[in-house]
This record gives structure tokens, C-alpha cells and sequence, in this order.
């Protein structure tokens, strides 16, 4: 049960979730208090689905080891609770109570072993980022009406909301002519192998997004290679995550792919981009935390490694666009954690002359240090 606990407090804590309270099998979890976010509903899915994840192999291992079958069963909901500090000097537990959590107990309750069911609040919070199956209506012990609950069958790859509405299809954008007709410029500059900066500042929700997609689909008629690396609200101490997005990209990598698929696609990709830039693949395989195969690299000391991979990362970069125009799109840079910061700046100081356009959207309050 310990190592369980472990495993499971370290998915919670990676969506920067809380436990306040151990109950002898289980955990019980908080997210949205008491630190706030505003997608509090997407990152507890997306921690059972890691806790189900981590806990699979843990099972696999148990099974292997001692012959014990090792299964958990979760239940999310969401909604209005009063939540606070309870007890007094010797006993302090910060806890909620109200009817959300009560329902919350009553799901896990009732799911299968291996299973994670959410309550519609929650369902209704989430259906755009994960596959939801839903179960019908069901009577709940303390609860007069029925309830409809779903159960989660898994992510389904979207990482933006407006990604995740666009397969709903998108009203006409109207107006930020003058925005739209900016960036078409810069990119007729970048096009024209003087390398091109651009940050878009703005507040949450007010189109961000939704004006770089306009400008994707004007860039990408031009034969663009277009890349991008998403920063998360829960990414900030993940070193090169927004970097890993753009890795995958570029070298066609999957979710499913096992080691050997990885190791053959990065060298693969390589060597179409450069055969003189097969010494980057160690590097490559560094960052996404692979075995180097190759000594000194692995016992490079970490300030190094940290700057030959964002050297390699801005080589890569600019030996793609030799062949075509490239566009990096960096999302959502108030996230961005140190690491993937210093190799953007690397890369900034090397594109001057590079057919490169490096788009940066933030929110107001952060201060880009390459400025």
C-alpha cells in the first residue's frame, strides 16, 4: 500500500492536486482547492488516468512477484464545497464537505475495479479532452433523483480547447484584420530568410488562439513546416516540455510507440533531415528520456547536456528550414518552464538569417527575457 500511495501522490502532485485524506485503501484528492485553476476538472481526469496508468504496471509487478491482484476504482465529481482547516492544535486537516463530495464517494463506490467514473458536472467539464462512456441513469444512496454518471476510456490527444472545438466546426472570425495582416508580413520576411519574432499578448480568452489559426491556415498554404510546443498551467517545473511537443513532431512519434519504434523513427528523421546531424540523436534521445547510446553523453554533467540539447534543438531547427520555411509556435509561454526558455533564447540569437518565423502568445504579466 505504500508504494501505492507513492505512485499515486506523485500523479496528483504533477497536476498540482492535493491530498487531504489517506483512507486506509485509498486516497482522497482535491484539485481547485486550495490552489486554484481554471481547468481544475481536466487535470483530475487526467491524473486518475496516469494513476490508472502507473498503478497497471505496479499491478503487472505484484502479480509477478507475490501473486496478489492489485486493482483501484475511482470516482471524480465536481462542483460547489465548502473547504477549510478542521480540528485544533494537535489534529489539522484541511478537508471539504458538501453533497459534491459525498456523490464523488458514492461513483467510486459503485465503479468496477479498474475503473474511473465521473459524475456529469464533471463529464460535461471534460467531454471535449477525453472519451466518456455514458452509463445511463442510477440511483444513488442518499440522493432522491437518479444520477448519470460516465466512465472514462482515455485521452483523446487534444491539448488546447479551441483544438478540441474545432471538430465541432468554427464561427467566421471577424475583425483583427490589422493583426492578421501583421503577421502575414512577418511571415513574407521569414519566407524571405530574414528570421522573424512575434509575441502575441493577451489576456485568457480573448482570441489568442483562435487568430493564430486563422494565420496557420494562411502559412500552411504556402508549404510551411509548421511546429508547436504547448507550455501547461501544471508544466512550469517539467523540464523541455513545450520542446517535447515540437521533438515529437518532428520526428513523427506517436503515444503508442514502444522503445524500439522511438529509437527507429528519431534515427530515421535524422538522417532525412542531415546525415552530417547524426550526432545529434544521442541529444535526441537524452531529451526524451531514452538511453543515449552513447557513454559520454550519458555522463555528461546536466549543465552541459542542458546545452548542447538546446544547441542541437536550434541546429535541427534551422537545417529543416533550409528545405522549407519553418513556423514555431510556442503556446501559452507564463508556463514555460526554465529549461525550454534557454532554448528559445539559443534559438532567437540564430535565425536572423534563416527563412524561421518564432511566434510566442502569452498572457498579460509575464516578461519574456530574450525582449
Amino acid at each position: 500500500m505504500e508504494h501505492a500511495f507513492e505512485r499515486m501522490l506523485n500523479e496528483v502532485h504533477h497536476y498540482e492536486g492535493t491530498i487531504n485524506q489517506f483512507l486506509g485503501d485509498g486516497i482522497m484528492a482535491l484539485f481547485g482547492a486550495p490552489i486554484a485553476h481554471e481547468d481544475h476538472p481536466v487535470r483530475a481526469v487526467r491524473a486518475a488516468l496516469d494513476i490508472q496508468r502507473t498503478l497497471a504496471v505496479y499491478h503487472q509487478q505484484l502479480h509477478a512477484e507475490r501473486n496478489i491482484d492489485f486493482r483501484v476504482r475511482m470516482g471524480l465529481n465536481t462542483g460547489p464545497v465548502v473547504v477549510g482547516k478542521i480540528g485544533d492544535n494537535l489534529r489539522m486537516d484541511y478537508t471539504s464537505v458538501g453533497d459534491t463530495t459525498n456523490l464523488a464517494s458514492r461513483l467510486q463506490a459503485l465503479a468496477e475495479p479498474g475503473q474511473i467514473w465521473v459524475g456529469e458536472t464533471t463529464a460535461k467539464a471534460v467531454e471535449l479532452y477525453f472519451h466518456l462512456q455514458p452509463l445511463g441513469d442510477i440511483a444513488v444512496k442518499g440522493k432522491v433523483e437518479s444520477v448519470r454518471p460516465y466512465r472514462v476510456e482515455g485521452s483523446r490527444g487534444v491539448h488546447g480547447r479551441l483544438e478540441a472545438v474545432m471538430e465541432h466546426g468554427l464561427t467566421p472570425l471577424v475583425g483583427r484584420e490589422r493583426e492578421l495582416a501583421l503577421l502575414k508580413d512577418r511571415f513574407a520576411e521569414a519566407q524571405a530568410s530574414r528570421g522573424q519574432v512575434i509575441f502575441v499578448q493577451g489576456e485568457a480568452g480573448v482570441g489568442k488562439s483562435r487568430l493564430l489559426l486563422e494565420f496557420r491556415r494562411h502559412a500552411e498554404a504556402s508549404e510551411v513546416r509548421w511546429l508547436t510546443g504547448r507550455c501547461v498551467s501544471y508544466g512550469r517545473h517539467i523540464a523541455y516540455l513545450p520542446m517535447l511537443d515540437v521533438v515529437r513532431e518532428l520526428t513523427g512519434i506517436e503515444e503508442a510507440d514502444d522503445v524500439a519504434t522511438l529509437l527507429t523513427k528519431i534515427e530515421t528523421r535524422v538522417r532525412q533531415i542531415g546525415s552530417h546531424l547524426s550526432w545529434t540523436v544521442p541529444f535526441i534521445r537524452t531529451l526524451l528520456s531514452l538511453d543515449p547510446g552513447d557513454d559520454e553523453v550519458a555522463t555528461m554533467v546536466p549543465i552541459q547536456q542542458r546545452g548542447r540539447i538546446a544547441e542541437v534543438l536550434s541546429v535541427l531547427l534551422t537545417a529543416i528550414s533550409q528545405a522549407q520555411p519553418v513556423v514555431l509556435f510556442i503556446e501559452d509561454l507564463h508556463w514555460i518552464d526554465s529549461h525550454s526558455e534557454e532554448i528559445i533564447h539559443l534559438l532567437l540569437e540564430n535565425i536572423a538569417a534563416a527563412p524561421v518565423l518564432v511566434l510566442l502568445t502569452h498572457r498579460p504579466g509575464y516578461e519574456p527575457p530574450w525582449v
